[in-house]
This record gives C-alpha cells, structure tokens and sequence, in this order.
C-alpha cells in the first residue's frame, strides 16, 4: 500500500522536512549571523550566503528577493538574540509617556553597543539603498516606529514640547539611537554602556518633554 504524503510535511529544496530541522531561511539567517555579527563590512554575494549556510543559490534567492530582505532578516535576528521580547514589551505597555521612553532606552543599550559595527554598516547600506532603508522604516519593531510610539503617548499626555509635531520629534529623537551615534560615543568618546543609557535617558528628555512651572522634566 502506497503512502501519501503527510499532511504539513512538505520538503524544502534542501530535502529537510519542515517541523524536524530548521528551514532554510532560518539556516540561511543563521549563517548570515554567524558571519557578519562580528564584521565592519556587509560586503557579500548570494553565492557567499549559500556557501556560508549549506544550500544552493536558488534556494539563497527564493528566500530573499532582495538584499533589502537580507538586511532586515540580519537586523531582525540580532535584535532576538540580544533584546528579550520583554523589554519590547516594556515599551509598549508602560504605564506613562516617560517610563515608556526610559524603557526605549533600556531596549537600545541592551542590543545596539553589543553589534554596533555590523549595525553601521548595515546603516551605510540603508544610506545607498532606498530599497534597504524603505523595508527598515516599514518594521513595526524598528528604532523609528517605536521612537514614534513613544512620541505620540508624550504628545496624548500633554508632555511634548509644543515646539515640535510627532514627525520632527521623531526624526530628531531616533539620531540619538542611531548606530553611528552609539559608535561615536562609545568607541570615540570613550563612554560606557551605563553612562550611554544615563545619558541618552537625560537627553530625551530635555529634547522632548516640557516642563511646568516649578517642575524639571526628570
């Protein structure tokens, strides 16, 4: 008697079946991690990528359309590997407008100081790559959505300076979190990762929100 195929097991072009191993997109971003986490240069090729994971560069290519999508999988695997789902969540489901910035903070010294090389070239790819920088800013996780989250709960609280809109506070605020900024401080400067985050805490502040009549805005 002829068996047919089990229903939700389908083989991928490399032949392992999906829910035993990992499918080659996660293999294909595992690699990509492993090789480009402690690099300065994102400089690569499809045929790279395949060798670096074990499969084919077709199977490189029905995963990724774009080097666009490889950026983002690169940014998106490095944030789960170095920010916990909780300090994302931390951000969300603040209780007020400044514990939600102090939060942001505590989600970007947590991950970006640790990857701040491969983070700014991926930023320089962004610069030279409208593709690459549209598929970032279109991230519900990414630096500028949550810096706008954040910005927005100011705004509904009656805490944003009057001087700016959501948009200018949000193209301002996100520089300071920005990878070069991180490197700047921290390799050139000489700060420290807790002097970052004291720092970066104050600063938003001051930029952001307004203060009231015998109040200080920390």
């Amino acid at each position: 008697m002829e068996i047919g195929p089990v229903p939700g097991r389908h083989e991928d072009r490399e032949g392992l079946i999906r829910g035993m191993g990992p499918s080659a997109r996660e293999r294909i971003v595992a690699a990509m991690w492993e090789h480009l986490r402690q690099a300065s240069s994102t400089e690569f090729t499809y045929a790279d990528v395949a060798a670096w994971a074990g499969v084919t560069r077709q199977t490189v290519h029905a995963n990724f359309a774009s080097r666009a999508d490889m950026f983002v999988a690169i940014a998106d695997r490095a944030r789960s590997e170095l920010a916990t789902p909780e300090l994302f969540d931390a951000v969300y489901e603040a209780p007020s407008a400044l514990e939600a910035l102090d939060r942001l903070v505590d989600l970007h010294i947590a991950w970006m100081p640790a990857i701040r090389n491969l983070a700014v070239a991926i930023e320089f790819e962004r610069w030279n790559d409208p593709e690459i920088e549209k598929h970032f800013e279109q991230r519900p996780q990414g630096r500028r959505s949550l810096m706008r989250h954040v910005v927005t709960r100011l705004r509904a609280e009656g805490l944003l300076r009057p001087e700016w809109t959501v948009e200018t506070a949000t193209d301002l605020a996100t520089t300071l979190l920005t990878p070069t900024t991180t490197t700047e401080l921290i390799d050139v400067r000489g700060w420290t990762v807790t002097e970052l985050g004291t720092r970066l805490r104050d600063a938003l502040r001051l930029l952001l929100v307004q203060t009231f009549s015998g109040e200080q805005s920390s």
